[in-house]
């Protein structure tokens, strides 16, 4: 048998795998990666968002219940744009509201005040729930969970990133080659 040859390259760098890449990119994301858990806003709805999503979709169902049938007929000598009240209450325990819409027919608007129990006298107030608004306070909980949702994953990018860049700079200076240094 023959013994392998002696290496006669002693200031040589060692060999690097071709894969070093891979830890020093997937290493530090999956080191991180409960950091961005941690930051996550809960994606369960709260109590608040929560009746704000039921009463949308009970004055949907009241609305498309009107359409249908026609139940939910004023009290004689009820004008364009005032309100009676339905004999159901919403989740703030006051009843659903209903207003005849202009445009002549049985067209109605089913609103909630919401949790304030009133709206202002200028039509409805940020915190009440209809379908003819064009953003709703459950429209606000959703953005801000958005938001949040991104704050966390920029989060835990940046942090993935710098850990990927340390990594990087300590594999690079581990694999320079010895000897002087010019300036």
């Amino acid at each position: 048998m023959h013994a392998a040859p002696e290496s006669t390259y002693h200031d040589t760098p060692p060999p690097t795998c071709p894969w070093n890449w891979v830890r020093d990119l997937f290493g530090p994301a999956l080191f991180t990666f409960p950091v961005l858990f941690f930051l996550m806003h809960s994606m369960d709805q709260g109590l608040t968002e929560s009746r704000y999503a039921q009463a949308k979709e009970r004055c949907r169902h009241l609305t498309a219940w009107h359409r249908s049938t026609g139940k939910l007929a004023p009290p004689s000598g009820t004008l364009v744009h005032q309100p009676w009240s339905l004999p159901e209450n919403d989740l703030w325990g006051m009843p659903y509201q209903a207003v005849l819409l202009p445009g002549g027919g049985t067209k109605i608007r089913v609103y909630s005040f919401g949790p304030d129990q009133q709206s202002s006298s200028f039509g409805l107030d940020d915190d009440d729930m209809s379908l003819d608004m064009p953003k709703t306070a459950l429209d606000r909980f959703q953005a801000e969970r958005r938001r949040q949702w991104w704050i966390a994953v920029g989060s835990w990018a940046g942090l993935c990133a710098l850990g990927s860049t340390l990594l990087y700079i300590s594999h690079r200076q581990d694999t320079a080659p010895a000897g002087p240094r010019a300036i």
